[in-house]
């Protein structure tokens, strides 16, 4: 409001009989009553919308008490200056005083910060002093084992040296019958000589050192992605892949005459014997919408079978046996209704459980993660795509890659709390998919864990339990659980 003008900036009427109010966003920006209420009922605001300043658009939160929350302003008609003395003087006594406590607050969390500082350079110190020691300690021990070796090894040869000087004094040989016998032997000890040095020769100490760096210890910021709990489990074999379902995660590892899937949250189990060339990629699992498990099974697709595993683990069941095998082109073709999917390699496969009809539709590309959506089917392949199936259609989704700063908590966690997104794993990126956008965001793995990467999620109650996979130690499962 201009110091020569007492209106309302919205009707333009007299403030002064008209019980103006003033909006946070500045002190001159003042309002009606009449015309403020009349914001409120157009923009049907309630408690903490955003609404914009009708001068300045700045936007505030709508408070609790309404129009009748703002600030009163008493206008001086003498001067034609707004003033409310009481309201202004405890603003800035409350300024003051935020400034003063919130200055003596940073204060502390640098004192903080400083003390945490010295403690961890402290913990630094004292590994890289236990480490010298140790490195000391057998760096003593390897010492004497060579000094040892080489000592033993120079002494045989100098032995052998003597004996050489011995069989220069003996006389030349005549022909005779005594003679015939020294040079048996000296041909038989020259030849002993000859073998016991090759054999000395090529027997050396080497010192082996490990592949890898002394590992002192990493630096992780746990402001942002340390989880309130994990548990580690480790499976048997070779871990192949893991899959996600609404209900739970499955690992799948395998040995040379058996392969394994493992619900890595309550441990259940079960083998399964396959010849060594069956090809592990052509068994897949898939959680069905009765809740039941439902095994993929075989060298080649026309020769695949079905196999319901009971919910303990216990036993696997033959399907009836499969009335026709198709290979589909056209996505159009692909249906949901009672069907099961799966991914082997490149194919993606349906099972339609009332006609005992396999159908598979090559992608070109090996599927690395899928996710079934009500009547939608998102494929992340090995090239870093994602496809669609949407009413008959292969849509490609655009993706945005993030490969900057981020955190699980803050940018991960409260996006899956929407419906309609969920998550997409390869080894490089975490794939945030919104079902009915033709958008997702990829975020950089290497940012989160730097050798470890997440392969697969759960959403429990309350928490959110991430399936996190080592790239050093294979056969091991971290679960990371974060509140939700």
């Amino acid at each position: 409001m201009n110091k020569d003008d007492n209106t309302c900036p919205i009707c333009k009427e007299d403030l002064i009989t008209k019980k103006p109010k003033r909006l946070p966003c500045n002190l001159s920006h003042v309002f009606c009553r009449d015309c403020l209420i009349n914001l409120e009922k157009y923009l049907q605001l309630k408690t903490g919308d955003k609404f914009p300043c009708p001068i300045c658009k700045t936007y505030s939160k709508w408070p609790r008490g309404g129009v009748d929350s703002f600030s009163d302003i008493v206008i001086f008609d003498n001067t034609n200056q707004i003033e409310n003395v009481e309201d202004i003087y405890v603003e800035r006594i409350q300024q003051e005083n935020f400034a003063d406590e919130f200055k003596r607050i940073l204060l502390t969390e640098i004192n903080n910060s400083e003390e945490l500082k010295r403690s961890e350079l402290n913990k630094l110190d004292n590994k890289i002093n236990i480490l010298k020691a140790s490195i000391n300690k057998k760096q003593a021990i390897l010492k004497d084992e060579l000094e040892i070796f080489y000592s033993q090894k120079q002494s045989k040869l100098r032995e052998m040296m003597r004996e050489c000087e011995f069989l220069k004094q003996i006389p030349p040989l005549s022909g005779g019958r005594i003679s015939c016998i020294f040079r048996e032997k000296y041909d038989s000890i020259k030849e002993e000589l000859t073998e016991l040095r090759e054999k000395i020769v090529k027997t050396d100490a080497i010192l082996v050192t490990p592949n890898e760096d002394v590992q002192i210890g990493s630096v992780v910021f746990s402001h942002s992605d340390q989880s309130r709990d994990k548990r580690e489990i480790f499976v048997e074999g070779y871990l192949s892949k893991i899959r996600s379902f609404n209900g739970a995660i499955f690992a799948f590892s395998s040995t040379k005459d058996t392969i394994s899937w493992t619900n890595i949250e309550t441990g259940e189990n079960m083998s399964w014997s396959m010849k060594q060339n069956s090809g592990f990629l052509d068994q897949e699992i898939c959680l069905g919408g009765d809740g039941l498990i439902y095994l993929y099974h075989g060298t080649n697709f026309e020769s695949s079978r079905i196999f319901t595993i009971d919910s303990h683990f216990k036993e696997a069941r033959k399907e009836k046996k499969v009335k026709a095998y198709v290979r589909l082109t056209d996505p159009q073709y692909i249906t949901f209704s009672n069907v099961l999917f799966f991914m082997t390699d490149s194919l993606f496969i349906m099972y339609d459980k009332a006609q005992k009809l396999l159908a598979n539709m090559d992608l070109k590309k090996s599927i690395i993660d899928l996710k079934v959506i009500k009547n939608k089917v998102f494929f992340l392949l090995s090239n870093g795509k994602i496809k669609k199936v949407e009413n008959g259609s292969l849509i490609d989704l655009k993706i945005t890659k993030i490969d900057g700063n981020f955190s699980i908590i803050d940018d991960i966690i409260p996006k899956l709390r929407d419906d309609d997104k969920f998550l997409l794993f390869d080894d490089s990126f975490i794939y945030m998919v919104t079902e009915n956008s033709k958008k997702t965001t990829a975020y950089c793995q290497k940012h989160l864990f730097t050798n470890d990467r997440i392969k697969g999620y759960k959403i429990g109650i309350n928490k959110v339990i991430f399936a996190v996979v080592s790239n050093r130690i294979k056969d091991k499962i971290t679960m990371k659980y974060f509140d939700f």
